[in-house]
């Protein structure tokens, strides 16, 4: 070999060798298209960004309850109507239910465990700021929400993070931890509590909330519809935590995740061999898309919502192979089956 090819060849091992490194680095193998973002660019929104958070739970609860109304009034310049309505202080009726609030055995209990897990969110400030710097790259004209924290007593029926307006509300109950004895106690189970970690709080801020201010939901008129608008969920919420493990994106454990990513192309074919992707069952639906421990008809370590990890493989592969597609138009298209097509997803058996 001759000295110059030598010299070219290791070069290029170099190369190769730095490549690998820089995406080790920024979070394993994956996609060039959500790294392509410098910092240097970020760094200027980063520093305009102001996150306000406002801690519901423990303003009502600083109360005098001798005077509330004088308190409450106070905090209505705080809070918004949904919270505190406007002269709500005069109203006997609203006072008392606030009473009620404030001396519930349950409520205190929560929120004196809020105290102690959460004592400041310094955490979800820090996370926060990554993340809506990069939202602001790819929305500059979004406004960042107020963000209210509160303890309404694990109401499931709430999402644990949600939008109302320009506020971006987070129900702390829901983030004490997987062993917290409150859940085991009202029957939470350990595949949806296991979620309840406060390492998911901000990823749950654009996954369950911020994300609804731009998707367009469609007709849903089939699985395949369920499947690629999860999918474009969970896409959007990794394009603003590219740093992030994959896992934590999607909220599996690391042994669910490598589960997924080992045989997610047997659940495709299955789903494909039963022609289950152009029909509307409810009991499909829910089992390839809803809560649940593990994905029917797989063995008891897959992990459920295997339609949405799906999903996302399909539009990571959409936006790969388009990437003349913004995120923002990614968002906008309501054709499941062209998003499927132009995915190139044919996963190996």
């Amino acid at each position: 070999m001759k000295k110059r090819t030598i010299i070219i060849v290791v070069l290029s091992a170099i190369i190769t060798v730095g490549v690998a490194i820089a995406f080790l680095l920024i979070g394993g193998k994956d996609t060039e298209r959500k790294y392509e973002i410098k910092h240097k660019q970020l760094t200027p929104i980063k520093e305009a960004l102001q996150i306000n958070i406002h801690r519901y739970e423990q303003d009502i609860f600083a109360l005098d309850t001798a005077n509330l109304s004088t308190g409450i009034k106070k905090l209505h310049t705080t809070y918004p109507e949904i919270l505190i309505e406007t002269g709500c202080w005069e109203n006997p009726r609203y006072i008392q239910q606030i009473k009620a609030y404030l001396s519930d055995p349950l409520i205190q209990e929560l929120v004196k465990d809020v105290n102690t897990h959460l004592p400041d969110l310094d955490f979800l400030v820090s996370d926060l700021e990554n993340a809506f710097a990069y939202y602001q790259h790819y929305y500059p004209d979004a406004t960042i929400p107020e963000i209210i924290t509160i303890v309404p007593g694990i109401d499931l029926q709430t999402s644990s993070a949600f939008l109302y307006e320009n506020d971006l509300f987070i129900n702390l109950d829901q983030y004490l931890g997987a062993d917290y004895r409150a859940y085991d106690k009202y029957g939470i189970p350990r595949y949806i509590s296991e979620r309840f970690d406060k390492k998911y709080m901000a990823i749950d801020c654009f996954k369950k909330a911020i994300v609804f201010r731009h998707i367009v939901e469609g007709k849903f008129e089939n699985l395949l519809d369920f499947i690629i608008f999860e999918g474009k969920r969970i896409y959007f919420t990794e394009m603003m935590f590219p740093y992030k493990l994959k896992e934590e994106i999607i909220g599996y454990s690391p042994e669910k995740y490598k589960w997924a990513e080992r045989y997610h192309g047997e659940v495709w074919n299955y789903m494909i061999s039963k022609n289950l992707l152009f029909e509307n069952n409810d009991k499909d639906i829910a089992n390839y898309i809803g809560e649940s421990p593990f994905t029917k008809p797989f063995t008891n370590e897959s992990p459920g919502r295997m339609g949405a990890f799906i999903g996302w493989n399909i539009v990571n592969g959409f936006m790969e192979n388009n990437k003349e597609v913004s995120l923002d138009s990614l968002l906008k298209i309501t054709d499941s089956r062209a998003i499927l097509n132009r995915s190139q997803y044919k996963p190996m058996r």
